[in-house]
């Protein structure tokens, strides 16, 4: 089997660590499981790893900002509902 040597940072394999101990796995096995899960929500259209979103003030982001940001998240939402409309047909 191949291998695929990744590097993280100290904070990054500790709460590796924490989540692979809470399923009661090692880190080699959440990790697998974390790529096969990416591997196939890639192939079934599905999203992974997607942030909520979260209300926008227009005081933290200046004039302008809020518009842009609105319409890029209509933008994306339409992008997303187009490719998961065309992969169920």
């Amino acid at each position: 089997m191949p291998q695929v040597n990744v590097e993280f940072d100290n904070d990054t394999v500790k709460s590796l660590d924490r989540i692979a101990a809470k399923q009661s796995i090692r880190r080699p096995e959440l990790l697998r499981r974390t790529v096969r899960e990416l591997i196939n929500a890639e192939s079934d259209g599905r999203e992974l790893f997607s942030a909520p979103l979260q209300e926008i003030r227009a005081e933290d982001l200046g004039s302008g900002l809020v518009d842009y940001s609105q319409k890029m998240t209509v933008a994306a939402r339409a992008t997303a509902e187009k490719k998961a409309v065309g992969q169920r047909s």
